[in-house]
């Protein structure tokens, strides 16, 4: 691989089907803002909606994924947003590698629990991009384009003082503190305490604050990180969940009333299945374009309407690109090797008697 595409990949493009573009629970420009996006299944009911994944096992990689899947979809089932998650240059991936278990939690985050990028990431275009990628997420306002009017005092984009003009805010935020990464979460996570409104936020900030690690360094939360943040870098470990990953499903688990404890709640559980039968989301590795940047996955949603602002996912896939760097991590049954079980040890260097 080219050298200046071993650091830089885009994880979780959404690709869009019918017009359709996921944002941060949102569905693009044309939705109304406080849309939110439920995973498949979801009907206004109240109770535990079960999402399947499988690995079709004609696809390349399939038993390596399998572990590293699993693991991934534990830690969304566990839905504990905590810090610091993330590890920069990790001594278990080898170098240039993309850690299949870091991607693999945040392509879930688009195709089963229904959430978007937290930054405009790769969705700006390629000057802008340079300079704004870690911005709140947004859409163009009345005026047509973005605004970049002010970075603030911090000198960071993404956080609360932002000036942005008359972008339109994506990213649903606490409404006390406008903090992506505070910890513990309030106790009731719905319309009462989070907001996509921006005349809604704490007295003196201006714009969202988005979970992007730049603006975990900014707020004072060094190696910390939401999954759903639109980049991925070659040897990071992004394992865990964020406060602000957990805050945004528990806020769509408040169900059509967007109030926690009440009628219409529900929970998530993700379960693997064998890849022999029919599941929610199936998955495959094959060729992603265009390259560079290599594109390491790409979730293909499709929406309907349940009521109101609310909507689901259906008919989702989900695509991991067969031509990445991936590492799987080491398989348990490789823990002993080298004879050591069956007391063969020639292939020592020593033996110890």
């Amino acid at each position: 691989m080219n050298a200046s595409l071993q650091r830089l990949f885009v994880i979780g493009l959404l690709v869009p089907i019918e017009a359709l573009v996921a944002g941060v629970f949102n569905l693009g420009p044309t939705y109304p803002v406080e849309s939110v996006l439920h995973p498949m299944g979801y009907t206004g009911q109240p109770g535990q909606l079960t999402v399947t994944v499988c690995i079709d096992p004609a696809s390349p990689f399939a038993a390596q994924a399998s572990a590293p899947l699993e693991r991934a979809l534990q830690t969304w089932n566990a839905l504990t947003g905590e810090g610091p998650n993330r590890v920069t240059g990790s001594s278990e991936i080898p170098p240039g590698s993309a850690d299949f278990e870091s991607v693999a939690l945040h392509e879930l985050g688009h195709c089963a629990m229904g959430l978007g990028h937290t930054n405009l990431g790769s969705s700006l275009d390629p000057i802008q991009v340079l300079f704004y990628y870690h911005a709140t997420k947004s859409f163009e306002g009345p005026n047509g384009v973005f605004n970049f009017d002010s970075i603030g005092a911090d000198g960071s984009w993404g956080t609360g003082d932002d000036l942005r003009g008359d972008d339109i805010n994506k990213n649903f935020f606490n409404v006390s503190t406008n903090d992506p990464f505070a910890l513990p979460l309030p106790s009731d996570i719905d319309s009462s305490t989070y907001s996509v409104i921006i005349g809604n936020l704490p007295g003196g900030d201006t714009f969202s604050a988005n979970g992007s690690f730049v603006v975990g360094d900014t707020l004072g939360y060094p190696d910390t990180g939401a999954v759903m943040f639109d980049r991925y870098d070659a040897q990071v470990e992004a394992r865990k969940l964020a406060a602000d990953d957990e805050a945004t499903v528990r806020y769509g688990m408040s169900g059509l009333d967007e109030h926690e404890n009440s009628l219409d709640d529900y929970t998530i559980h993700l379960e693997f299945l064998d890849a022999t039968d029919v599941c929610d989301i199936p998955i495959t590795f094959a060729p992603i374009l265009p390259n560079p940047p290599l594109v390491l996955g790409r979730c293909l949603p499709q929406d309907e309407l349940i009521s109101n602002n609310h909507y689901r996912l259906t008919d989702v896939s989900l695509t991991f690109n067969d031509a990445a760097p991936w590492w799987f991590g080491v398989s348990p049954d490789l823990i002993f090797s080298d004879g050591f079980e069956s007391g063969d040890t020639s292939a020592w260097d020593d033996t110890v008697p």
